[in-house]
């Protein structure tokens, strides 16, 4: 098999079942992953996808078959299974998952014994090892052990409910819940038939909403695209309306991003699901704030407003989840909907995100809709061009000579940075593709920033 079928990035395994990702592919990853993990039982769980249940057998054989205690937690979400690994103190996690990707694609997410994704360092280590037992080993072979099966593999029906409630809990400690309920909401949850159907329902059920379930059933059916869009929600969208909801809730297949939809039926930015967050967790309480380079200046106002600290780090969780760990901070996470909130876990969580904006909108008495509107104002644009991963030094050396800034940022491609926008240029980790973002006051000012990115790139 080539390597190109199965994408191994410091955020996970991802490939298209049958030729990237298979049972024999996962069988010997697992294994050869198990050998890096310390003491203890491992936490297994899968998304919703009809692949995984197979793909979560072979993992399953796999850390058996090096003695390894197995505690299945079934289909939950993937920053359940996160503070699952704490909970059940255990000495790592495996979630199977291909995030957003489309219903062919599988993968797996490892994490820690603190219930986090693998840090940068030790995933790239892992990467580098994986791709030696890809391009050296036997991928095709049967995943079935041959020998004796040893360990213990404790059943997702003893797991699955205490994880669940488990979670819910921490949420619900984390907000005030009595105005949440005395607001008696009404939400429509769109699951999509991901991994988060049922996790969401039972939070919004113990913060007093009525709920208009859509797809919330696990079965792994996509009714749209799993990336929750404006384009993939248009059917989904009027019916936060004809419902007479107060807010729609969108998630992702693995349930670790949400989008949100306002009282009219509108699909809001995923950016504005980690600002609404953001401003209802500093109205709890103050404390710096972390996030990567890519998401909005909306965040580091809210932050600037209260006299706090908004830092940066690299785009991806595990940079962000370092960056919170070593600043303290209250709250963080990405502008692709995702909230980490480390007093629930150490993993991007729609839940966390859920119950922060209902304590918003119940304290203000605001739709969701002005909330919106009163976020600071800022205009962003994304677009990538075609650039193979090994041209990329010699383009960052081009582009340094075309472009300046007050600010520069090497850590994560290319950062200029002024008082009020900035440009963001960065080789992907997963297509032969540099990504261009830029983000300003207007919308005219953002455009020439992407105009002068895109020549930037088109003279190099």
């Amino acid at each position: 098999m080539a390597e190109g079928q199965l994408i191994l990035g410091v955020s996970g395994i991802r490939g298209i079942v049958g030729e990237g990702i298979t049972p024999a592919i996962v069988y010997r990853l697992v294994r050869a992953w198990a050998d890096t993990v310390g003491s203890g039982a491992i936490v297994l769980g899968r998304d919703s996808r009809p692949s995984g249940q197979e793909l979560q057998a072979a993992a399953r054989a796999a850390l058996m078959e090096v003695n390894r205690t197995v505690y299945d937690v079934g289909i939950v979400p993937t920053p359940t299974l996160g503070r699952a690994v704490r909970v059940l103190q255990a000495g790592a996690g495996l979630q199977i998952t291909a995030s957003h990707n489309p219903p062919q694609w599988n993968g797996m997410k490892m994490f820690t014994a603190r219930g986090r994704g693998l840090p940068p360092k030790e995933a790239s280590a892992l990467v580098a090892r994986l791709r030696d037992i890809i391009h050296n080993g036997d991928t095709n072979a049967s995943w079935l052990p041959t020998g004796k099966t040893v360990g213990a593999s404790c059943e997702a029906s003893s797991f699955s409910e205490r994880v669940l409630d488990d979670h819910v809990a921490a949420v619900l400690s984390c907000v005030a819940v009595e105005p949440i309920r005395r607001r008696g909401f009404r939400v429509l949850v769109d699951a999509n038939g991901g991994a988060g159907g049922p996790a969401a329902l039972r939070l919004l059920r113990a913060l007093g909403c009525s709920t208009v379930p859509i797809h919330c059933e696990t079965d792994g059916v996509f009714r749209h695209e799993p990336e929750p869009t404006p384009a993939s929600l248009q059917q989904v969208a009027p019916l936060v309306a004809q419902c007479a909801c107060d807010v729609g809730f969108a998630l992702d297949s693995d349930a670790d991003r949400l989008v949100l939809l306002d009282e009219s039926g509108q699909c809001l930015s995923e950016e504005i699901t980690l600002a609404l967050a953001v401003e209802a967790r500093l109205r709890q309480g103050p404390g710096p704030v972390v996030v990567n380079l890519s998401t909005s200046l909306m965040v580091e106002e809210l932050c600037r407003r209260r006299g706090l600290t908004c830092y940066r780090t690299p785009v991806g969780e595990a940079h962000v989840v370092d960056g919170i760990l070593a600043q303290a901070a209250v709250i963080g996470g990405e502008g692709n909907g995702g909230v980490i909130e480390p007093r629930v876990g150490l993993v991007r969580d729609p839940l966390v995100a859920m119950a922060l904006i209902l304590e918003l909108l119940a304290e203000l008495q605001q739709p969701l809709s002005a909330l919106a509107a009163s976020l600071p104002r800022f205009v962003m644009r994304k677009d990538k061009m075609p650039l193979p991963q090994f041209k990329w030094p010699e383009l960052q050396a081009r582009l340094l000579r075309s472009l300046t800034a007050p600010q520069l940022d090497q850590r994560d491609g290319l950062y200029f940075r002024w008082p009020d926008r900035w440009i963001h240029i960065r080789p992907s980790n997963t297509e032969p593709v540099v990504r261009l973002i830029a983000e300003s006051p207007t919308c005219s000012e953002t455009d020439t920033l992407m105009q002068l990115a895109r020549e930037a790139l088109t003279t190099c």
